[in-house]
């Protein structure tokens, strides 16, 4: 079922074991290949609990990125409320780039964030990319890692 996306929204990832990650769109950038900039929590929720979301708080953040509208306009990332946004702006992504119209930014595609959310929570293999370190630099600087990841190479 197709969605309509707006700032605020509160959505759910659903995860290869039934689970479901939580974030929510934080910002829309039509100048940087029309993306949605979406913060994704530490939280891990069971179908019961991802029915009724609660506003996202600065301290379980694990990432914020310019991510592809696909699976959130497709309905695979259900919307599941709306809330304010108050994400400080020093989390947003590429913000000292604003000023050039992006030159230089990235966006992640939807499918990749999926499976990063995945992979921090156990259920994929972390150094699963050509990159092993992949994952890593796509966390918030200072973020930890997980005691339960699950790695390739031991």
């Amino acid at each position: 079922k197709r969605q309509k996306p707006i700032v605020g929204s509160l959505f759910t990832v659903p995860l290869p074991d039934g689970t479901f990650a939580v974030g929510q769109i934080v910002g829309r950038e039509p100048d940087m290949m029309n993306s949605w900039t979406c913060a994704f929590t530490r939280r891990r929720l069971s179908s019961e609990q991802a029915t009724s979301l609660t506003p996202i708080e600065e301290c379980e953040l694990i990432a914020v990125h310019f991510v592809t509208g696909d699976l959130i306009k497709r309905g695979a990332w259900e919307i599941r409320g709306v809330a304010p946004v108050t994400l400080s702006r020093r989390f947003f992504p590429f913000e000292h780039l604003r000023q050039t119209r992006w030159v230089g930014a990235k966006m992640i595609g939807s499918g990749i964030i999926q499976k990063f959310l995945a992979a921090f929570h156990g259920l994929r293999f972390w150094d699963e990319m050509k990159d092993p370190d992949y994952y890593r630099g796509l966390l918030l600087p200072g973020t930890p890692l997980p005691n339960d990841l699950k790695r390739k190479s031991a």
